[in-house]
């Protein structure tokens, strides 16, 4: 997925994706929902 090569090329620590079936097979990083990523957010 051009996503995630994307991600990993660029050196990301994260996914975030409301679609997480797409990525669940064969993602190495992890991967988020929206909403999952903002409640890890401190602001």
């Amino acid at each position: 997925m051009m996503q995630y090569q994307c991600a990993k090329a660029a050196g990301c620590d994260v996914i975030v994706t409301n679609n997480k079936r797409d990525f669940h097979e064969f993602c190495e990083l992890p991967f988020l929902t929206s909403e999952e990523f903002l409640l890890q957010i401190d602001y």
